[in-house]
């Protein structure tokens, strides 16, 4: 993976979007290894955090999959949106467009319904702690 600029100010580039998505589904990837044993978290507050800043991040999804169908429906009006004889739409590219906004409306929907059930789970979190560290010592 290429450098990465975490800049929401910009510059913005095709290829720099194209490394922020692969680097969101990497930190995916990192997440799972870090917390599959636990020795990527050390207090009950650490599940709240990751919790939180996941909710924060899949409740931006709406807005992004709005923004990516709109460019694609700006090319199409500007008349220089094709699709390939072989694409699974045979070149029509209102068709894919059809169906691509479908998909994204359900995919809009379902990120509604998991930033809310994200919420809910780190809400349930917030009163907890550890009674002893995780090394079994005294907490006091």
């Amino acid at each position: 993976m290429s450098d990465v600029l975490l800049n929401v100010d910009g510059p913005h580039s095709g290829q720099n979007t194209v490394a922020v998505a692969e680097l969101f589904a990497q930190t995916v990837r990192v997440l799972n290894h870090a917390t599959q044993t636990g020795s990527g978290l050390q207090e009950p507050a650490q599940v709240y955090w990751v919790l939180g800043n996941l909710a924060a991040g899949v409740g931006g999804l709406p807005q992004l999959l709005g923004q990516l169908e709109a460019f694609l429906l700006g090319l199409a009006g500007a008349g220089v949106l094709g699709e390939d004889a072989t694409g699974p739409h045979r070149g029509d590219p209102q068709a894919a467009l059809a169906h691509l906004g479908s998909w994204l409306t359900q995919a809009s929907l379902a990120a509604g319904q998991l930033t809310g059930c994200l919420q809910r789970a780190q809400t349930a979190t917030g009163g907890l702690h550890a009674t002893q560290p995780p090394d079994g010592g005294d907490r006091s």
